[in-house]
């Protein structure tokens, strides 16, 4: 079967073969493909929506200049990284202080859907606001109404074992 429909991939495929200019790119388990694809076409075709260019400071630590963060991760990071991939629905929200890997944010528009709401979000490093691409952050169930009685977060978490390590 051939397809760009991620879901149907995703429903219907036990195994996929991820193909560009006439090469197979990545193949393999559908779910070890969601989960670990190797850059940012791919991580693109499976949902991804948030991209960023790293600095790799050592093997256990990164730069993200755009999002105004380092993160700091327990696994050991390829020296050919390149990008950082994280799923819109994986954050987590910090209210208050910054806690270790957070990203300071402020919302710049929300968009109100039946069973999520989207939320964007520009990168905010006190007065320094960096023009990039706005990060995603898609709310569902039980969050929604934390947030609607609390605000806002100051900070999103990014959880290392959610964060895709690309190549480009």
């Amino acid at each position: 079967m051939v397809s760009h429909s991620r879901d149907e991939l995703y429903r219907f495929s036990e195994e996929i073969f991820v193909v560009g200019n006439g090469n197979i790119i990545q193949s393999g388990n559908t779910d070890s493909i969601f989960n670990s694809p190797i850059n940012v076409a791919i991580a693109k075709l499976t949902g991804c929506k948030n991209f960023a260019k790293i600095q790799v400071i050592n093997p256990h630590r990164i730069n993200i200049p755009d999002w105004g963060a380092t993160l700091d991760l327990t696994r050991e990071i390829p020296q050919d990284i390149t990008w950082i991939g994280y799923r819109a629905h994986m954050f987590e929200p910090v209210w208050g202080d910054k806690t270790p890997n957070c990203i300071k944010v402020r919302l710049v528009a929300k968009d109100e859907l039946p069973f999520e709401t989207n939320l964007y979000f520009a990168p905010d490093e006190g007065d320094k606001v960096n023009k990039v691409d706005d990060i995603c952050w898609f709310v569902q169930g039980e969050m929604r109404k934390i947030i609607e009685q609390k605000g806002m977060p100051d900070y999103l978490k990014i959880s290392e074992e959610k964060i895709l390590l690309l190549k480009e």
